[in-house]
């Protein structure tokens, strides 16, 4: 009993020390770039990494092709895509809204906070790499 209980508040601790992403609404535009199966690979991508994120609920996670080919154009000139060598054709830019609850967040993010509109950049090393997350914000 002792040993079940134990284990239960361990659970819990972990559960509370993870990113929320199971209740997200996904929303994904039209795309001339890439297929909705490579959009559903970049969008598991923001999920996995959202885990880090304590404290940190996703609410929303959008594609739209305009806004991340603005955000993709200043990554490859201006941001680690100017140096790491990647493709354009191999970076996709999703956006969210996420909330942070007032206890146990992450230090970097401000407690009992919503964040708008912010960038995920998730790229892959070919067409046939997993995609990753390469940076995040605004």
């Amino acid at each position: 009993m002792i040993a079940g209980l134990v284990l239960a508040v361990f659970a819990l601790l972990f559960y509370t020390q993870i990113g929320k992403t199971h209740n997200v609404k996904v929303t994904i535009e039209k795309s001339e770039k890439y297929t909705t199966t490579e959009i559903e690979d970049a969008v598991k991508a923001v999920k996995r990494k959202f885990w880090n994120f304590k404290g940190g609920e996703l609410m929303e996670l959008w594609y739209s092709e305009k806004e991340s080919n603005a955000h993709i154009e200043g990554y490859m000139k201006s941001g680690r895509g100017a140096s790491n060598g990647v493709e354009p054709e191999n970076v996709i830019v999703l956006f969210s809204n996420f909330k942070v609850r007032s206890w146990g967040a992450d230090a970097t993010l401000e407690p009992n906070s919503t964040h708008t509109g912010w960038s995920w950049i998730v790229i892959r090393d070919s067409k046939t790499d997993k995609w990753r997350v390469d940076d995040w914000g605004y």
